[in-house]
């Protein structure tokens, strides 16, 4: 459920490619410190409080997504604010390419991708079916995060904006190429 982006045969062609690595449309991981707190005033759980339930799943997470059609903007990414991240199930509603040109950029369907955002972890799902939960917390406007199931993996850092309403999330694959998500509160 990520985009990741690979130069194409022809100079200054980009292909972006989605994958499931995350909770959007970007590279993601997050640090299980549980001295940290997050901006909504949650404690950041240990990488084993977010991992699979007793019966080894990561999550039954029920998506409840749509496919999104993402598009591409010629121009620098948005800034990202920060803000508090409100607990509860968020669906991914756009997902926005910022390039330097949009030639040559090939953008492929997204969604539908449903998170279920609770206490320093993430839960998502994805088109695919894969359930993946994520131990996170934020810092300023830099939301890091770590999977913690079904495999652990090292801390990334997103730059994210939220309301009470949206989670926006900021992948900068280049200078050239920013990927953004938007997901909805339910």
């Amino acid at each position: 459920m990520a985009w990741g982006a690979s130069t194409g045969a022809r100079e200054g062609s980009i292909v972006v490619r989605v994958r499931h690595v995350g909770a959007g449309y970007g590279e993601a991981g997050a640090n299980a410190d549980a001295s940290k707190t997050t901006d909504s005033g949650n404690v950041a759980p240990e990488a084993g409080a977010c991992g699979a339930s007793a019966t080894g799943a990561c999550n039954a997470l029920a998506n409840v997504g749509t496919a999104i059609t993402p598009t591409c903007v010629a121009g620098a990414s948005p800034a990202m604010t920060g803000g508090a991240i409100a607990d509860g199930t968020y669906v991914l509603v756009s997902g926005t390419a910022y390039a330097s040109s949009c030639s040559g950029v090939t953008l492929p369907a997204g969604g539908p991708t449903t998170l279920l955002v609770s206490a320093g972890c993430i839960q998502s799902v994805d088109v695919t079916g894969g359930a993946k939960t994520y131990a996170w917390s934020t810092s300023g406007s830099t939301f890091t995060m770590s999977e913690v199931c079904p495999a652990a993996s090292p801390p990334a850092d997103l730059q994210y904006t939220a309301t009470p309403t949206t989670l926006s999330q900021l992948a900068q694959s280049s200078p050239q190429l920013g990927l953004v998500s938007v997901f909805q509160k339910q």
